[in-house]
């Protein structure tokens, strides 16, 4: 049986994230997307819906630029029926960690700033094909 969340990004870096993209993906349910541009800050995306069930392996990936360099990660954070139509929040820090914070079951953490791959101008976020 499946069962729905939301999803949103929330920016405490201190800096502006240019662009980005947070994806949630499950065998099952197929993969969701949580694009952003110019997040300031002390920001917050909207939310976006995504869909799982008890038997998926909650997979989630992230990319996205700070002063033109691109960032990218990945991380399996289960999503789970007491976390249904509860909003979870990728919250990334300025100290350099993320947290994934669930509605009610537990929260998952690690760190972005040492995942930088490429300035700007030679790569693409996740999902988007590389420039040449």
């Amino acid at each position: 049986m499946s069962y729905t969340a939301y999803f949103q990004v929330t920016n405490n870096t201190g800096s502006t994230m240019s662009s980005g993209d947070v994806q949630h993906q499950t065998s099952s349910y197929g993969t969701q997307s949580c694009p952003f541009t110019n997040l300031g800050s002390g920001s917050t995306s909207s939310a976006v819906q995504l869909t799982t069930g008890p038997s998926s392996t909650d997979h989630w990936c992230f990319s996205f630029y700070i002063n033109g360099v691109l960032y990218t990660g990945d991380k399996d954070c289960g999503v789970e029926p007491s976390d249904a139509n509860g909003t979870i929040t990728w919250q990334f820090n300025s100290n350099g960690g993320y947290n994934v914070i669930m509605p009610e079951s537990s929260s998952c953490s690690g760190n972005w700033q040492g995942s930088s791959v490429a300035p700007e101008e030679n790569a693409a976020p996740v999902g988007a094909a590389k420039s040449k």
